[in-house]
């Protein structure tokens, strides 16, 4: 599926890139899984992108990776073998001080499980690299919960770091329509409730249904359960990276709300709990945020 919308956000990442040429600048793109923000930073503009992933695995194995990609993208050489994060920032920056590039880090939240003094030395040498630096930093995590609290909790490091923050949503139903207008110029209106009812306008779900043909309501209702769709674990992996390890006392909560039961008193009876208040709080913030597509899937899309 070619690439849709996301007009606003590529001029914002275009500006952002060409301020980054007096002095280096700081993005944070917080969205869900899912949702396009790899493709959207890879397309700021920049004709150097150097992408680093945050997987789960040791510092010393990410730096190697990240070594690698910058010995590929900019073909420089590095002196010794950097084992700290530290290390491998501090030599990007310095390299875009000559040379002006973009670097987008993908899944910065994973740092908190991997090194979490990581965000202190981030702190420490943009502060003291940035005005001399000409990077354009484009920073990526899909937990919201994660993310807000390294950027947004005034006790923590790169707190105000930031020169721009975006939120990228799902496609709005305009965008759905002309999307599946392209699939499927036949469409009828069930066929796009359909689409936008199992997708909630997540691009990576849209592109499932509709790059396998799944273009009508029969067959995108079809695709939710037959085998091996990835459709079945979707929502409980979303929800279980968002919640952490305290995810089976949120499920059992979800499935007392699935249930029918509406009030606190009547959760807590079923669940032999009393202490559940806070959980009831996060609840009600992700039921209307960028994880409400998630529950859905997981309690209304499941075989």
């Amino acid at each position: 599926m070619r690439f849709y919308d996301r007009e606003k956000e590529l001029h914002v990442l275009g500006e952002v890139l060409h301020r980054s040429k007096s002095e280096a600048k700081m993005t944070i793109l917080m969205g869900r899984r899912r949702i396009g923000k790899t493709e959207l930073s890879l397309r700021c503009g920049d004709e150097t992108v150097l992408y680093f992933f945050v997987g789960k695995k040791a510092e010393t194995l990410l730096c190697q990776d990240y070594v690698r990609e910058i010995r590929e993208k900019l073909n420089v050489p590095i002196l010794g073998t950097p084992n700290t994060f530290s290390e491998v920032f501090r030599f990007v920056l310095q390299l875009s001080e000559n040379h002006p590039f973009t670097l987008v880090i993908d899944e910065f939240q994973n740092f908190l499980k991997i090194n979490p003094a990581i965000f202190s030395d981030i702190q420490r040498d943009w502060d003291l690299h940035k005005r001399s630096s000409h990077l354009n930093l484009i920073i990526s995590g899909s937990v919201f919960t994660l993310m807000t609290k390294i950027f947004e909790d005034k006790e923590e490091p790169l707190f105000g770091r930031a020169d721009e923050k975006m939120v990228l949503e799902p496609f709005t139903t305009d965008v759905l329509k002309q999307i599946l207008k392209d699939f499927n110029p036949e469409y009828t209106p069930e066929d796009l409730l359909a689409l936008y009812s199992i997708t909630g306008g997540v691009p990576w779900y849209v592109t499932l249904l509709l790059d396998k043909g799944k273009t009508n309501r029969d067959a995108m209702l079809a695709a939710l359960t037959e085998e091996n769709s990835p459709f079945i674990n979707e929502g409980k992996n979303i929800l279980i990276e968002e919640f952490g390890i305290d995810y089976v006392t949120y499920f059992s909560i979800l499935t007392c709300i699935a249930s029918g039961m509406k009030t606190r008193s009547e959760i807590e009876n079923e669940l032999g709990n009393n202490n559940i208040g806070s959980y009831l709080m996060t609840v009600s913030l992700y039921s209307g945020s960028v994880s409400s597509t998630s529950i859905r899937l997981l309690w209304r899309i499941r075989p």
